[in-house]
């Protein structure tokens, strides 16, 4: 039996929306803080500086406290300043990414793909014709970068990244779902004239005498020796180029010896413009190094055209 005090007590009211000021001047107030200016936040919301200072006047007023103190270098947050910041600039996010989920359950013709450089130029974009052939419907935004989009602000819908054997990896955000779509070995790849003029390969550590081109680090190649038995602490010196189809092309160019896989350089070895320096030599067999997986929000996972560019890449890729 309830509490007779719990009984004759009024329910919880919300506070009353007449307290909450113009939307208009709160986006300002948190453009100010965000930006760190008057000028910047301006530029941001594309907006006269003078209508921002107006802005910021109206939300002191409201409530009656000075959230803004004005130096000869701009305007500042007082404490009370930063404290109300912290509190509505949360609110504010939630309406956008709101807003962003609704806006993205009304479309069903776009989607935007985030995918590693090398994969992107030498592998999505060759076949992307077909996907579109057979999708007439969908518009694609093809982003190649080794950034990771943030999703809850939706900057993907779709992400491919190559997880490394040698780590680290960035952790799976708990809003989205993943699923491995390839696991190919990697390779060891140069031109046929630099491998004409260059000493011959028979082990691994042949390939200590040649020049190794590299992506950001050495940890690529190091990861590389070290399953092919060359584990011992190895000064590595050559190019580094951080991208996977920059090293390709430097490959292509002569300039020495580069590590990628089939999906990657497949067209290159087809065409014979590079070679595999490990074909049919079990000293130098490929070893998987990583893998490529699909990132996408777990509630859009099988929504429209994420879900057929989903099927369709893994039915390619299988092939």
């Amino acid at each position: 039996m309830a509490d007779q005090d719990d009984v004759d007590r009024p329910a919880a009211t919300p506070p009353t929306r007449r307290s909450i000021p113009p939307f208009e001047a709160l986006r300002a107030f948190d453009a100010v803080a965000r930006l760190g200016g008057v000028r910047k936040a301006a530029q941001g919301l594309r907006r006269n500086h003078a209508v921002i200072s107006r802005h910021l006047r109206t939300i002191e007023e409201w409530t009656g406290t000075s959230l803004v103190e004005r130096t000869a270098a701009g305007v500042i947050l007082t404490e009370e300043g930063i404290q109300y910041h912290k509190k509505i600039g949360l609110a504010i996010d939630s309406i956008a990414n709101a807003t962003i989920d609704l806006m993205k359950l009304g479309v069903d013709n776009c989607i935007s793909i985030w995918a590693m450089p090398g994969f992107a130029y030498q592998w999505i974009m060759p076949r992307l014709e077909e996907f579109e052939a057979r999708n007439p419907n969908i518009m694609i935004a093809l982003k190649p970068t080794q950034a990771t989009p943030n999703y809850d602000r939706h900057d993907a819908d779709i992400d491919i990244r190559f997880e490394s054997i040698h780590g680290p990896n960035a952790p799976l955000p708990a809003s989205c779902k993943s699923i491995k779509i390839a696991e190919p070995p990697t390779i060891a790849v140069a031109s046929p004239g630099y491998l004409s003029s260059a000493p011959r390969v028979s082990e691994p550590k042949d390939l200590l005498k040649h020049q190794l081109i590299h992506e950001e680090d050495f940890s690529d190649w190091r990861a590389w020796l070290a399953v092919h038995g060359l584990d011992d602490e190895i000064d590595l010196t050559g190019m580094r180029l951080y991208h996977g189809h920059l090293t390709l092309d430097a490959a292509r160019r002569g300039r020495g010896i580069a590590l990628t896989n089939h999906l990657v350089a497949g067209d290159d070895l087809a065409a014979g413009t590079l070679v595999d320096i490990g074909a049919g030599n079990r000293l130098l067999a490929p070893r998987p190094l990583g893998v490529y997986q699909l990132v996408a929000r777990a509630d859009r996972w099988d929504i429209g055209p994420v879900k057929r560019f989903r099927i369709w890449l893994m039915h390619t890729l299988a092939e």
